[in-house]
């Protein structure tokens, strides 16, 4: 006998674009089954799905979301104790942390790509199969924890982002997987270390979708915007970039804008050439280029395995006032092995780089579970009242701007979520 099953996704401010991801991977595999959303506000809608055998909750979360996360499931568990639920997760908190997430309360989770994982473990919720068979799962049985088979990673041409039923749009997705390997990044750890492209047919699908539906504004997803089309990720390939923004501009014209090489896609500075900023000039409308420097310290940037040196930075600045780009440069505060001369170093630098034209785009460092830095004691090297005054200063001069001073109090309740678990663990072992 096959289950009825409903399938609720909670839709927050933050996981727009893991939700019409879902909703696509769900369309694909099983056409006739709805997908319903609900806001963070709007749990107590969950009864109205009470007249199927099962209901799933899915969840896709950061770690800056950890404590809402909490109280959200705290809540259904209280309020909705006798509906069949299953509350499954996904994401990069889950997937790097599967134990500690199915501790905050999960039944179950997805660990990395959802595409193959997502539709085997919704047929065997229908099918009352056995959920240890599905590959690519967490989740406690009476033996303890289990952690099925790992999946290889999927052919990304296949699958879109968008929701076709549900007219839900993203970013286009260019660039799976990233080959740096930088210590505090949890990309290489979840999508692997050889970057998987889209083909532009592929892409194009999305686009001429898109375009059908007017929507104009066409923003790209990947680790670094100008790596897109290379073997390796670390060269470039000319070739490829051109003929993507071409293949788009060409089906756009001059009724859709193209931004590239900006948020949600950053580039590296050793990717600023004179040959790469010549193809951007001929199809972007982007007027400024998101550059991930990290930090100002020569020493912090070999720690966490940047691989580019502070000089490239400064050279992908002067190469954008060159060609009239904005460089907007992001910078990272709170490394574990980062000291106040560190700091300051980058503070230099900072103001160096804004007298040539840069912004300053300022985050503080929140530890993330999978990546090397989620297991050291002390995980994180916070601002001292000195360097929060320069900060400040250098804000209200315009010279850096950001939401450093939140991300700050995020990693700090991060911090005290890791400890917890840590002591839950060490608890269970003894």
């Amino acid at each position: 006998m096959t289950k009825s099953i409903d399938i609720v996704l909670i839709h927050t401010r933050h996981n727009n674009s893991s939700i019409a991801t879902l909703c696509s991977i769900i369309e694909r595999s099983f056409p006739d089954l709805d997908v319903n959303l609900l806001r963070e506000d709007q749990l107590e809608k969950i009864s109205s799905f009470n007249s199927s055998d099962l209901t799933i909750l899915g969840f896709s979360f950061t770690s800056a979301e950890i404590k809402k996360i909490q109280r959200m499931l705290k809540y259904i568990r209280r309020k909705h104790a006798n509906l069949p639920i299953q509350m499954i997760a996904g994401g990069s908190h889950a997937s790097g942390d599967p134990y500690g997430t199915l501790k905050m309360g999960f039944d179950l989770i997805v660990n990395g790509e959802a595409e193959e994982t997502l539709p085997e473990l919704i047929r065997a919720y229908k099918d009352e199969t056995p959920l240890e068979q599905v590959k690519g799962i967490s989740l406690f049985k009476e033996t303890g924890f289990i952690q099925t088979e790992a999946r290889a990673m999927v052919d990304i041409n296949e699958y879109s982002s968008i929701s076709r039923k549900l007219k839900l749009y993203n970013h286009l997705e260019i660039t799976r997987g990233c080959p740096f390997q930088c210590k505090y990044c949890q990309t290489s750890r979840i999508f692997g270390i050889k970057p998987r492209h889209k083909s532009i047919e592929t892409i194009m699908k999305d686009v001429k979708f898109m375009k059908s539906n007017e929507k104009t504004d066409f923003r790209f997803i990947s680790p670094n915007a100008l790596g897109y089309g290379s073997v390796d990720g670390k060269s470039i390939n000319l070739g490829a970039i051109d003929t993507l923004l071409k293949s788009i501009r060409d089906e756009i014209q001059n009724k859709g804008r193209i931004f590239f090489g900006t948020f949600p896609s950053e580039v590296r500075p050793e990717f600023v050439r004179e040959d790469t900023l010549d193809i951007l000039k001929k199809y972007v409308n982007n007027d400024n280029l998101v550059i991930g420097a990290q930090s100002g310290s020569p020493h912090i940037l070999k720690e966490i395995g940047r691989g580019h040196s502070l000089q490239a930075v400064y050279d992908a600045v002067n190469l954008c006032k060159k060609y009239d780009f904005q460089p907007i440069l992001d910078f990272i505060f709170g490394f574990p092995m980062e000291t106040k001369e560190d700091q300051v170093k980058s503070i230099e630098v900072f103001q160096d780089l804004h007298r040539n034209g840069a912004r300053i785009h300022m985050h503080f460092f929140i530890p993330l579970p999978g990546t090397p830095y989620w297991d050291l004691e002390n995980p994180v090297y916070f601002l001292d009242k000195d360097i929060e005054r320069m900060l400040n200063t250098l804000a209200s001069k315009g010279v850096l701007f950001g939401h450093w001073k939140s991300q700050e109090k995020i990693s700090r309740k991060i911090i005290k979520y890791r400890k917890k678990m840590k002591r839950f663990e060490n608890k269970i072992t003894r």
